[in-house]
């Protein structure tokens, strides 16, 4: 019988702990951008019902959730207009179609707030994993840890990995 290890390694230059998280996100992330390249521009601004969103809307706002996280609510950033532009901001909001997006420009805007996301990191041991960052949201203040939102990033990427390869499915499904 032939006998097979996998295991999940750090990414190098980061503390154990950040990089395993990052290898974590790496392996949802890998799994729902094969299964997006080849959409067209018509595929990625489908609705396959009033209520859910077309995967474009998705990836995009997969960035839009990492750019928070880590830089507004960990590096304390103002949302910049540049910013803005580039994740077509409250596109949750909007019509995916009329942005006129294609794939390649969508995987470009998760890439370059990931690599901000590196930068930031960066910076980062395993002890600042129980440091904490303050959300405040109207009258209330909570406070989250790194180990925390890392966690959540991970949730997110997981669930809307299963979003899109279910609304892709349903796409070709004819």
């Amino acid at each position: 019988m032939k006998t097979e290890t996998i295991t999940l390694q750090p990414v190098p230059n980061f503390s154990p702990e950040i990089g395993l998280f990052l290898a974590s996100l790496y392996k949802i992330r890998e799994a729902w951008k094969v299964a997006v390249k080849d959409l067209s521009k018509t595929e990625l601004a489908a609705k396959i019902l009033p209520d859910v969103q077309p995967i474009g809307t998705i990836i995009i706002h997969i960035a839009e959730v990492e750019y928070f996280w880590i830089q507004q609510i960990v590096e304390g950033k103002e949302l910049t207009a540049e910013i803005v532009n580039l994740l077509h901001h409250d596109l949750w909001f909007r019509d995916f179609a009329a942005e006129d997006l294609d794939i390649d420009y969508c995987l470009e805007v998760v890439e370059k707030i990931h690599q901000m996301t590196l930068e930031t990191l960066a910076k980062f041991t395993d002890a600042d994993l129980k440091r904490t960052f303050v959300r405040m949201l109207q009258d209330r203040e909570t406070h989250y840890s790194l180990r925390w939102i890392f966690v959540h990033l991970l949730e997110h990427d997981a669930e809307h990995k299963g979003q899109i390869l279910m609304i892709k499915r349903l796409l070709r499904k004819n």
